[in-house]
């Protein structure tokens, strides 16, 4: 599955209002929105909507996502789709973007790469394969780690949780890249850890 396509459901979707459809009594909490979870039966709301923008430890949040804390369902709208209706995360893509009107646009998925490159500085891409990305990723994140322990000690316990974090979310997001945006995640993931750790 392409990575374009899951992108442009986080952009153009509004998962509060998505979600909304489906879950009765969402009530704003501070920065949140909270319900009774529609995945099992609960009297004390426990399922909680975080809209995009919202601030956590690791930065700001780039798409709109759920928890519960009784059950512990958790994702972004697409999951919530698949646990709706019980479906693959391929089969709920392809809902969400029928229900929206999304077509495949290979010129609008080309502009997408386009302005990532763009907006991560990269001009000339040397393009790698899956296994070499994963690779890549591994050594860079190795290396970071190996800095941070010989020169800035005092924040290795917190960069490894990052590191950690990292890790999860490529495990996470891979699977749906096709070569030249698996390509552009390594590149983003680098961009991001030298400019993080010329700011420490």
């Amino acid at each position: 599955m392409k990575r374009f396509r899951i992108q442009r459901l986080h952009n153009e979707i509004d998962g509060v209002e998505y979600i909304s459809k489906f879950v009765r009594g969402i009530k704003k909490v501070g920065t949140t929105y909270k319900a009774c979870c529609p995945f099992h039966n609960e009297k004390t709301p426990s399922f909680t909507i975080y809209p995009k923008g919202f601030i956590t430890k690791n930065g700001v949040q780039e798409y709109d996502s759920f928890y519960c804390f009784g059950c512990e369902a958790g994702g972004d709208i697409i999951k919530f789709q698949q646990l709706l209706h019980n479906i693959s995360r391929e089969q709920a893509v392809i809902e969400l973007e029928k229900e929206y009107g999304y077509l495949e646009d290979e010129e609008e998925e080309l502009d997408y790469l386009k302005n990532e490159l763009h907006r991560i500085n990269i001009k000339n891409m040397k393009m790698l394969s899956f296994s070499e990305v994963n690779l890549n990723i591994s050594i860079f994140c190795r290396k970071y780690l190996e800095y941070i322990y010989q020169f800035k000690k005092n924040y290795y316990e917190y960069e490894s949780k990052l590191i950690d974090h990292y890790f999860r979310y490529i495990d996470w997001i891979l699977p749906d890249c096709n070569e030249k945006e698996a390509n552009i995640l390594y590149y983003k993931i680098e961009n991001k850890l030298n400019k993080r750790r010329d700011k420490l």
